[in-house]
């Protein structure tokens, strides 16, 4: 009875985690679910804990993550059983790096540990977690730890340390409320636990206030283009002319500024297939003065696919997507898996990606860098080219998950990386959540969810370099 107690603590301990996160942003979960676990792992086997480890991670990728079954059965085209059958499988794996995690935890801290073990140890060994999770298999690297300090003093840490040290240092604190709130600690150590958390969140808040970027001279109207094109629309070919009508006619009244910019595959064809519709596009934006960006499908002269974006009117350019999702973009071991079940055939599931580096987009002197969906959450990826970029671009497309918390976890995602860069952050998804994100990782403007609409905001290139961003451009 008593593991069957710990064994439901762990699991629900783990489903409050995802608390801490967008939409419900309730910061101080991420310390206390975590503290939970740190309690139950101590004092019992290697073994035991990571079993608790991993009923923690069920608990908590099964109520933050579990939105891959709409992608899986919605639009996937998988029977219900199958569907939950892949998403509780899905699950199950991620649930093992927290396993891992606490399993190196309580390897290098065997027996009681001294406190100074627990504090070096459990900070790095989640972070280490994290960072395994972001390339095995691809990589999923959602719902760090450290995304929900984005509203505390924390977040001061992110120019300077990235994701994973604002992870590290978040862990550290969960040690320090173990001690003041679980643990039989003395006063003495409580009161120095709490005094130790202070300085922490002090030094944050000290270093938030740092000005690592600065503005250029030079400011751009722009519109954000959110069609709202929903999926069961999106691939049928009934409706591909009153998509390109429906995009067309949100632009017309938006030519003139600076930058229109369109969501990731909004015109669901090849570039070869709609080459007299982007041409018009081009007349009329350069007719305007204006740049319009594009999410499309590219196609080059072997007639090879990549998720993109092209430049029309006032800029000329293109970006290819450059981390593709398995089994969205592309199926490996296709040759298997390829007409096995339907999720494995859903449209332009046979995507190339592009190139490791590619040109910025010029637009009248500020540097874009762009990058499509799922791409946000793999930090280096943007890192590496942030230096040379004024402003960051994000276009997406969240309908694939339907009305789940999956858009609100991604708008946090991006929130980091223009804190991290100090560069602000575009963001247009094609159902929401379409808006403006400013250098202090602050959303200053969106478009609700679910809704066609234009978002029209101005933007300011930015120049300089935070730490992070620094360091990053030393290692390439």
């Amino acid at each position: 009875m008593r593991n069957l107690k710990y064994n439901l603590i762990a699991l629900f301990a783990g489903a409050s985690l995802t608390l801490a996160f967008a939409p419900f942003n309730i910061f101080v979960v991420a310390f206390l679910a975590p503290a939970i676990l740190l309690g139950i792992s101590l004092n019992t086997s290697k073994y035991i804990a990571t079993w608790r480890g991993w009923l923690f991670g069920i608990g908590f990728f099964g109520t933050s993550a579990s939105w891959v079954y709409i992608s899986i059965h919605t639009y996937g085209g998988t029977n219900i059983f199958l569907a939950i059958l892949l998403t509780a499988l899905f699950i199950a794996v991620l649930g093992l790096f927290i396993a891992v995690s606490i399993y190196l935890f309580r390897l290098l801290t065997p027996g009681t540990p001294n406190l100074w073990r627990i504090f070096v140890f459990f900070p790095l060994c989640w972070v280490f977690g994290d960072w395994l999770r972001s390339w095995v298999g691809s990589g999923f690297p959602w719902v760090y730890l450290g995304y929900s300090q984005l509203t505390t003093p924390l977040h001061g840490f992110a120019p300077v340390l990235g994701i994973y040290g604002v992870s590290f240092i978040t862990a550290f604190c969960v040690v320090l409320v173990y001690l003041i709130c679980i643990d039989k600690s003395t006063w003495r150590t409580r009161i120095i636990g709490l005094v130790s958390l202070g300085i922490v969140f002090g030094l944050g808040a000290s270093l938030s206030r740092i000005k690592w970027t600065y503005p250029t001279n030079q400011t751009l109207t722009i519109s954000l283009i959110q069609g709202n094109i929903e999926q069961e629309m999106k691939w049928d070919p009934k409706h591909f002319n009153q998509i390109l009508a429906t995009y067309k006619k949100l632009t017309k009244p938006q030519l003139g500024r600076n930058v229109i910019i369109w969501p990731e595959g909004a015109i669901p064809a090849p570039t070869y297939y709609i080459s007299d519709y982007l041409a018009e596009l081009d007349g009329a934006a350069l007719a305007n003065h204006s740049t319009i960006l594009v999410g499309t499908i590219l196609s080059d002269s072997d007639n090879n696919l990549y998720n993109g974006m092209i430049a029309l009117g006032m800029s000329q350019g293109t970006y290819q997507k450059r981390h593709l999702v398995p089994f969205g973009e592309y199926v490996p071991f296709q040759h298997w898996l390829r007409g096995l079940i339907n999720f494995f055939d859903i449209p332009m599931s046979d995507l190339l990606p592009g190139p490791r580096k590619q040109a910025l987009i010029n637009v009248n002197g500020l540097f874009f860098s762009p990058s499509i969906c799922y791409e946000i959450a793999y930090p280096t990826l943007i890192w590496r080219h942030a230096d040379k970029a004024n402003v960051l671009i994000n276009i997406s497309d969240d309908s694939w998950f339907g009305h789940s918390i999956a858009a609100a976890q991604q708008l946090q995602i991006a929130q980091m990386r223009a804190l991290e860069t100090g560069r602000p952050m575009i963001v247009v998804n094609n159902d929401g959540i379409t808006g403006m994100i400013s250098i202090e990782g602050q959303v200053i403007e969106q478009l609700p969810q679910n809704k066609t609409d234009v978002l029209q905001s101005t933007v300011t290139g930015y120049t300089g370099m935070t730490p992070i961003v620094r360091f990053m451009r030393w290692v390439e």
